[in-house]
């Protein structure tokens, strides 16, 4: 190769190492990260904070049980309105019949309103599978309250339920 064409060869590689480092160097520093369910500001964003929701949430499990449920929406202690969109996944052994109920209960650990997740997907494995519901209140006052989510059981054995709780401030209903 003569020298003519080293010199330019030598200046484009140099161009693409720099190029190439500078692009390895700015990577996510500037950006917004998703941890422990929050979005956390990661070096200065120019982008605003997402408003999509940040990872599965982490509601109390009941001491006897391990991940077998995630609640997406709401979020524990979000404020909730009715109608309440509810997403999340669960093991299919949760599920009978592609459902399982859900219940809102009041402060006092009274009933307000039942429902029933429904699998949006393939129901008969191990593996976590998606679920939606709706839940809908005729409330007056806010309250604190709590969304339990129990595996539909039935063989209605107390050894075989599970139980999950998410903790939630219910709006009163639009006047």
């Amino acid at each position: 190769m003569t020298k003519k064409y080293q010199i330019p060869i030598i200046v484009l590689i140099l161009i693409i190492a720099v190029g190439a480092l500078a692009i390895f160097l700015r990577g996510d520093e500037d950006t917004w990260l998703c941890q422990n369910g929050q979005w956390i500001k990661h070096g200065n964003p120019s982008a605003l904070m997402p408003t999509s929701a940040c990872g599965a949430a982490t509601p109390m499990l009941s001491s006897s049980q391990t991940s077998e449920i995630i609640v997406d929406l709401p979020r524990p202690s979000q404020t909730v309105t009715s109608p309440i969109a509810i997403l999340g996944s669960a093991r299919g052994s949760w599920y009978f019949e592609a459902v399982f109920p859900i219940r809102l209960l009041d402060a006092s650990g009274n009933e307000i309103v039942r429902t029933q997740a429904q699998a949006q997907g393939e129901w008969t494995t191990d593996a976590f599978v998606p679920f939606k519901a709706q839940l809908t209140y005729n409330l007056t006052t806010a309250t604190s309250g709590t969304l339990v989510f129990n595996n539909d059981n039935p063989s209605g054995l107390p050894q075989n339920s599970k139980e999950f709780r998410v903790p939630v401030l219910i709006a009163p209903n639009s006047k």
